[in-house]
C-alpha cells in the first residue's frame, strides 16, 4: 500500500516524514524576504501589464469610434449631395418639358388584364414621330 491512501507500515510513515520535511523546507524558502520581494514585484508587473493592455484597448476603441463617426458624417454628406443632384436633374427635366410647351396623351402598355398586358393612356411630354417613332407605333406584345 502507498502512503497516499493511508496504508499501514513503517514505509508509509517514513515517506510522510520525508514529504513533511520537504514541505517545511519549501515553506521556509518561500517565506524569505528575497522570495517575497520577487513575488511582489512579479504581481505588480502583471498588474501593470494588465493596466497597459486595458489602456491600449480603450484607446483603440475610442479611435475606432471617432473614425466611424467621421465616416458616418461623410456618408451623410455624400447622400445629401446625391439627393441635391437628383433634385437638380428633376428640375432640369421639368424645365425642358415646360419649354416644349405641351403635354400629350399617348397609348402605353401596362401589366394586367386577361392577356397579361392591357392598353392604357399615359400622360407625358409630346414626342414627335420622327424623333421617337417607337412611341408613336407602340403595340402591346408580350
Amino acid at each position: 500500500m502507498s502512503a497516499s491512501n493511508g496504508g499501514g507500515g513503517s514505509g508509509s510513515v517514513t515517506a510522510d516524514f520525508r514529504r513533511g520535511k520537504r514541505f517545511r523546507k519549501l515553506l521556509k524558502m518561500l517565506s524569505t524576504p528575497a522570495v517575497q520581494r520577487a513575488t511582489s514585484a512579479f504581481r505588480w508587473q502583471a498588474l501593470l501589464a494588465i493596466a497597459v493592455q486595458l489602456l491600449a484597448n480603450l484607446g483603440c476603441f475610442v479611435g475606432l469610434t471617432v473614425l466611424i463617426l467621421q465616416q458616418t458624417r461623410g456618408m451623410s454628406e455624400l447622400d445629401d449631395a446625391g439627393k441635391a443632384l437628383v433634385s437638380c436633374h428633376d428640375a432640369l427635366v421639368t424645365l425642358q418639358v415646360g419649354r416644349m410647351g405641351c403635354m400629350c396623351i399617348r397609348p402605353a402598355c401596362v401589366p394586367g388584364g386577361k392577356g397579361g398586358r392591357q392598353r392604357t393612356l399615359q400622360v407625358g411630354p409630346c414626342v414627335s414621330a420622327t424623333a421617337y417613332p417607337a412611341f408613336v407605333s407602340m403595340s402591346c406584345r408580350r
